[in-house]
């Protein structure tokens, strides 16, 4: 599809990785009053509908029984089940502070499985970074001993199990370029595991969905809010994917950072408490835009240098 420029191009990156930090936030705060398991059920098969109706036409039959994407699919699974249990257990910001160290295990695995060429950058940025989460999650990086009364080391592990998990999907994605699949299939066919994972989940542990027969007008907005947010984030990536530059897209992932720190300080009540932390969290934005949109820049010069490799009529110079 034509690559979306301009304004809507902005707009749409913006809605999706706003999308994806108001979820980290919001579903934390959902699973005090709700299921969890069965919170994500009813989120993922609202989202799973929608998209059903929406991508109806761009849905391709032919690539339903494709064991890449349903093996994918498999990885998934496991990504967002370590994610749900890492909001649980530790504070949002520090989930999605390890959430933005996808870039850098995704190059790091490739370069080790794949044996692709470690991006430029990759090394001082991942440092920048690793910097930057020391000062936000220790809140004063002279007294380290700090980290042990203020972070559950189990929820910032889980948070690392998720985005290596989710570093591996990239990883296939590009080994697997020879299998060009639709992403709208992609999409459609991960939230129908994630909607039947969790609903089994649900039944098994026997959880009580009580909470959902008794909500007042306030709680009911809130939830359908959610479960619109559960999709927007999802849904708009398939459109990002097909239709925003790259370059777009990618520089602006830190935003998520930002949503989490401003929807975390309102609705949970988490906040930044030093100049060390706020420090670390720009540091961290500056570092992962600067490497997001440099490796994209590059990738893109290099398709430009391909190109000019061949004459007009298809033969190399």
């Amino acid at each position: 599809m034509k690559n979306v420029m301009g304004s809507q191009a902005i707009l749409i990156a913006l809605a999706s990785h706003t999308g994806f930090g108001l979820y980290v936030v919001m579903s934390k705060d959902l699973f005090k009053h709700f299921p969890p398991f069965g919170l994500l059920a009813c989120a993922f098969g609202c989202a799973l509908l929608t998209g059903a109706w929406i991508f109806r036409k761009d849905f391709e039959w032919k690539d339903v029984l494709r064991v890449s994407v349903w093996s994918v699919a498999g990885i998934a699974i496991l990504r967002s089940l370590t994610k749900m249990l890492a909001i649980q257990y530790t504070l949002a910001v520090h989930v999605q502070l390890l959430g933005l160290s996808i870039p850098f295990i995704s190059a790091i695995l490739a370069r080790i499985f794949l044996r692709e060429k470690m991006p430029r950058g990759t090394i001082p940025a991942l440092i920048a970074t690793t910097l930057g989460a020391y000062f936000v999650i220790t809140i004063n990086p002279l007294k380290p001993d700090l980290i042990i009364r203020y972070v559950d080391l189990t929820g910032l592990a889980l948070a690392l199990v998720s985005s290596i998990l989710m570093a591996i999907l990239v990883v296939i994605t590009s080994f697997s370029t020879q299998v060009q699949s639709n992403p709208v299939n992609v999409y459609l066919q991960q939230t129908t595991a994630l909607t039947v994972t969790y609903l089994s989940l649900s039944i098994f542990t026997k959880e009580s969905w009580a909470p959902f027969l008794h909500l007042n007008f306030s709680y009911l907005g809130y939830l359908l809010v959610f479960f619109a947010i559960v999709f927007i984030a999802g849904g708009l990536t398939v459109s990002a994917i097909s239709k925003v530059n790259t370059t777009i897209f990618s520089s602006l992932l830190s935003l998520r950072l930002v949503v989490v720190l401003v929807a975390g300080w309102f609705i949970l009540g988490e906040q930044l408490t030093s100049v060390y932390q706020y420090s670390g969290a720009a540091l961290i934005i500056v570092a992962i835009t600067w490497y997001l949109w440099r490796q994209n820049i590059s990738n893109e010069n290099q398709s430009e240098r391909k190109m000019q490799d061949f004459t007009i009529d298809g033969s190399r110079r």
